[in-house]
């Protein structure tokens, strides 16, 4: 088993089973929107999430595509301080991979990653990021129609987003960009990110 960052020409991916997860870090609430290739998507606890994950990674003989909506990169200036992603400005809204919920749903993807890490044998694990903080305006979303939304980018439909390239995601040159977790030792690589609107 492998786990690494999926690459553009691996979407769509027909010889991958895909799952996507809308990711929530509550004790409580289902906060996380879970969608595991065909089946209804479905809202569960962060733990079942992660334990669903594990499972269908233990149990599949072919590679796995998983797309979670947190940060799975991360970018810092040349003198060393966070910066944004490109994707992450829109306008004057920002949704920064280091402030506010984007924090939070980073630490819940690093637990996620952890878990998966751990496996010790089975297909390659290919990790896709996606990116559904935009909405809309007047338009509601549930945790159960961004993991669809992500599925209909990736299967193509131009229509419900675009995938940006890696290459892609800095906003200067001069940024770094690496993998959200190299920092815990879990270096993925950088994968490209699936966005919805």
């Amino acid at each position: 088993m492998r786990l690494r960052a999926g690459t553009l020409d691996e979407i769509p991916g027909h010889d991958s089973l895909w799952c996507y997860l809308d990711i929530g870090f509550s004790a409580t609430n289902p906060t996380c929107g879970l969608l595991i290739d065909q089946e209804p998507p479905r809202n569960v606890l962060f733990s079942e999430a992660r334990d669903t994950l594990v499972s269908v990674c233990r149990s599949a003989t072919d590679p796995i595509s998983i797309v979670i909506e947190a940060p799975l990169s991360v970018t810092f200036s040349l003198d060393g301080n966070p910066r944004g992603r490109s994707i992450e400005k829109r306008g004057a809204k920002t949704r920064y991979w280091y402030t506010g919920l984007g924090c939070v749903v980073l630490t819940a993807a690093g637990y996620i990653v952890s878990a998966l890490a751990d496996l010790s044998d089975g297909p390659d694990i290919r990790l896709f990021e996606g990116f559904v903080s935009f909405k809309e305006k007047g338009k509601a979303s549930s945790h159960t129609d961004d993991v669809i939304l992500l599925r209909d980018v990736v299967n193509g439909n131009s229509q419900y987003g675009h995938i940006v390239s890696p290459a892609d995601l800095t906003m200067d040159d001069s940024d770094r960009i690496e993998g959200a977790f190299a920092v815990w030792g879990l270096d993925i690589g950088v994968p490209p990110v699936i966005i919805g609107r």
